[in-house]
C-alpha cells in the first residue's frame, strides 16, 4: 500500500469513526509531515523508526509535549486502525505533561489587594474568594 493509499484509508476510516474534522484535519497533517520525515512507505517503519521520529521532534524541533502526543497519536491511529499492525505501547511512551503552579501571592500582596477594595461589600467578596481559594483566570 502507498503513502497515498494510506492517507485516503485513513480518511475513509476518520469517517467511519465519527471522529471531528479538528481530529481529521491533525491526523492527516501530522501523518503527512511523518511521511516527508521517512520520505518512504510508512508500512516499512517499525517500533524504533518511529521512536526516532518523536525524538527528532522533541530534541530538533523542540515541540512541546502536547504537540510530540499529537504526532504519537496520529502514527498510533494509523499504524492500528489503517495499516493494520498494532504497535507496542511501550515502545512508543506519551510525554508527560509540564503542569505550572500558580503564582502564589506574598502577606503584602493580600492585604493590599484586600485594602483596594471600595466598599465593605468588595472587600468581603474578595476576602471570601481568596479564603475559599478560588483561583481567577489566567491573563
Amino acid at each position: 500500500m502507498t503513502n497515498e493509499d494510506i492517507l485516503t484509508k485513513m480518511e475513509e476510516e476518520i469517517h467511519l469513526r465519527g471522529l471531528s474534522r479538528h481530529t481529521r484535519e491533525e491526523y492527516i497533517t501530522r501523518t503527512r509531515i511523518a511521511m516527508q520525515y521517512f520520505n518512504c512507505p510508512l508500512e516499512d517503519l517499525n517500533e524504533q523508526d518511529l521512536r526516532q521520529f518523536l525524538l527528532y521532534l522533541l530534541d530538533e524541533k523542540k515541540l512541546s509535549s502536547g504537540s510530540v502526543n499529537g504526532y504519537n497519536s496520529a502514527l498510533r491511529f494509523v499504524f492500528g486502525s489503517v495499516i493494520g499492525r498494532s504497535m507496542n505501547h511501550y515502545q512508543l511512551p506519551r510525554q508527560k505533561e509540564a503542569h505550572q503552579l500558580p503564582q502564589i501571592l506574598t502577606r503584602e500582596e493580600v492585604f493590599s489587594l484586600f485594602d483596594s477594595a471600595d466598599s465593605l461589600r468588595d472587600k468581603a467578596m474578595l476576602m471570601t474568594v481568596y479564603g475559599g481559594g478560588l483561583r481567577g483566570l489566567n491573563l
